[in-house]
């Protein structure tokens, strides 16, 4: 009978960290946000890539996965590592760097930036998120 129970316990477990893990995913060098539901622009998923204080690379995929082809926009060289940090509350999560931050609406993909006082540097249209097309 106890073996049925941890056995249910168990597998409860597993399904609850399976039911929450990976919708946010902290990286070495940014977030991967695997969004609720396909947005209406077909986006499955959204990356930001910090590569400097002041810019964040944004990548959106309509795939289960995001490209790993290097950006033509932004080299990164070097190893230099920029301090920034990460927080979720309010159905978004925020990326904060010294110099900006950069926010994701974990409903709709929608992205924003803004500068360390709260003033919209950049904000995407309503339900305009579209993912990376590569040729």
């Amino acid at each position: 009978m106890k073996k049925k129970r941890l056995f249910s316990v168990l597998a409860f477990t597993c399904c609850l960290h399976f039911a929450y893990a990976g919708k946010i995913e902290r990286l070495k060098d940014g977030l991967l946000v695997r969004l609720e539901k396909t947005t209406a622009g077909g986006v499955k998923q959204v990356k930001l890539q910090v590569i400097t204080d002041n810019i964040i690379r944004v990548t959106a995929s309509p795939a289960d996965s995001i490209s790993t082809t290097p950006s033509l926009m932004a080299i990164v060289s070097g190893t230099r590592e920029v301090k920034w940090t990460s927080e979720e509350k309010n159905n978004q999560v925020t990326l904060k760097t010294s110099a900006l931050t950069a926010s994701i609406d974990l409903s709709t993909g929608e992205v924003i930036f803004k500068d360390l006082n709260g003033h919209v540097i950049l904000q995407e249209k309503k339900g305009v998120v579209r993912p990376s097309r590569l040729p």
